[in-house]
C-alpha cells in the first residue's frame, strides 16, 4: 500500500535547500519510499530555480543567491521524483490570469483554468476574494491542487494557501511528516 498523493510546494525545495537537517530535506528524501506520494507540478521547480538563482532565498543578511550549477546538483538528489518526464504540467498561468480585470473573483479564474469545479457554492464562496488581494505567484499552487487532485497540499505557506483545504488538507512539512508517521 502507498500513501497519500501529496503535492509539494516551492517552500518545500527551498526549505531542504537552506537547511539540509530539516523537516524539507527529510520530506524530500521520502519521496522515493511508499511512506508518500511526491506530486510535483513544473511550475514549482520553475520558481524554485527563479528564487534560488534570480531573487535569492532567506531574508535579510541570510539571504542567499546560488549558481545554476549548485541548484543543478541540489535537483539531482531528487532525480527519482524530479524526473522531468513526470512533472505535472498544468500550463501557463501568468499570461492568462493577467488578462483578468483586478476585481475579477479568485473563483472565476480558477474555475476557467480547472478542467472541473466542485458543484459546491460553499467553495466558491470561500474564494470570492478578487484576485487583486491573492499571490498571483500561487495560482499556480490552486491550479496544481485542482488538476492534480492531490490528498494533501505541503507547504510553509499556509496562510496564503489556507483556503485550498477546501481540496484537500494543507499541512506544513512537519505536520505531513507525523501525518505520515515519519518523525
Amino acid at each position: 500500500m502507498s500513501g497519500p498523493r501529496a503535492l509539494l510546494d516551492t517552500t518545500v525545495f527551498c526549505g531542504a535547500l537552506v537547511k539540509s537537517d530539516g523537516y524539507n530535506m527529510r520530506l524530500l528524501e521520502l519521496g522515493s519510499t511508499p511512506l508518500y506520494r511526491p506530486i510535483i507540478i513544473q511550475s514549482v521547480i520553475a520558481e524554485f530555480i527563479h528564487k534560488a538563482v534570480t531573487d535569492g532565498i532567506g531574508k535579510g543578511s541570510r539571504k542567499r543567491h546560488y549558481t545554476s550549477e549548485e541548484i543543478q546538483v541540489f535537483l539531482m538528489k531528487f532525480g527519482d521524483i524530479l524526473d522531468p518526464r513526470e512533472a505535472e504540467d498544468i500550463g501557463a498561468t501568468y499570461n492568462y490570469v493577467s488578462t483578468f480585470p483586478a476585481n475579477t473573483p479568485l473563483w472565476v479564474v480558477l474555475s476557467k483554468l480547472a478542467d472541473a469545479w466542485p458543484v459546491n457554492s460553499d467553495i466558491s464562496k470561500k474564494l470570492n476574494r478578487p484576485i487583486r488581494e491573492t499571490d498571483l505567484g500561487d495560482i499556480h499552487i490552486a491550479l496544481g491542487v485542482l488538476k492534480c487532485c492531490p490528498d494533501v497540499l505541503v507547504t510553509s505557506n499556509i496562510k496564503d494557501l489556507a483556503y485550498l483545504n477546501s481540496f484537500c488538507q494543507v499541512m506544513k512539512p512537519s505536520e505531513f511528516l507525523q501525518y505520515i508517521d515519519a518523525l
